[in-house]
This record gives structure tokens, C-alpha cells and sequence, in this order.
């Protein structure tokens, strides 16, 4: 969970690679998993460059879903419209249009993977859901 409390905690200023960088110029599948290791979804996505809003802080970009498969009674919102924002190695993947109710995967991009957590923010902090991890195609 150190991983996810260094992400939230990050500046909300994006760094020089807040386009979509060579890493995630392709789909990338993500599979997330609750916090006894059990499947929540798998989605494949693509990164765009397109500005979505946000009422986190900082420069947010849209996640554009090709394919959601949610496990039976598991919840992520992989229906909702997501954003991303990409701060040095750090990934950061969720809905975060409805204030104070976000839901979303963080982690460090290494190569053409990422490890990291699932989690919920909202107005009584962070809680952690579980894992995620990712892949480019």
C-alpha cells in the first residue's frame, strides 16, 4: 500500500510526461483483485490524450474502455467514464467525475507492466479495495 499512499499523496502538478507516453501508446489489459486475491474485473483499455474532467486536482486524460468484464458481485467501475493521469513512473487509472466517491488502480509502470493497488477516495481518506495489475498488448 506504500505505493498507493506515495500516489495520492503526489503533486497534482503532471510532469513533463503527462501526454501519452511511449508506454501506453498501445492497449493494455488490467485484471484487479479484492483484497483476498479474488477477481474484480479485467478491462482492456486505450489512453488518449483528450482532457476529461475531474474534480480531483491536476491534469486528468480519458481512458477509453474497449472491453469490461466485472466478476459476479464485485465492484469497479469499469461502465463509468475514466481517466488517467501518468506522474513520472506512477499510473493512476479511475472515475473520478463524481466528487468525493472516487474508485480507481495505482501503480509503477515498469516496461510494459504495472503493479499496484485497487482503492476508494472520498471524504473519510483512502481505503484500500486491493491489487491491480497491468500489461500492454
Amino acid at each position: 500500500m506504500k505505493q498507493l499512499a506515495a500516489a495520492l499523496m503526489a503533486s497534482t502538478t503532471c510532469l513533463s510526461a503527462c501526454g501519452v507516453g511511449d508506454q501506453l501508446k498501445h492497449a493494455w489489459v488490467f485484471n484487479v483483485q479484492d483484497l483476498q486475491h479474488k477477481p474484480v474485473a479485467s478491462l482492456k483499455v486505450r489512453f488518449t490524450d483528450q482532457i476529461a474532467p475531474s474534480c480531483r486536482g491536476g491534469t486528468w486524460k480519458r481512458v477509453i474502455v474497449e472491453n469490461f468484464v466485472p466478476a459476479e458481485n464485485a465492484v469497479f467501475p469499469g461502465a463509468d467514464a475514466l481517466s488517467y493521469r501518468l506522474e513520472g513512473q506512477t499510473l493512476t487509472i479511475g472515475r473520478n467525475e463524481i466528487c468525493d466517491a472516487y474508485i480507481g488502480i495505482t501503480g509503477q509502470l515498469i516496461g510494459d507492466h504495472m503493479t499496484g493497488d485497487y482503492y476508494s477516495l472520498g471524504e473519510a481518506g483512502t481505503s484500500p479495495l486491493g491489487y491491480a495489475e497491468g500489461k500492454a498488448e
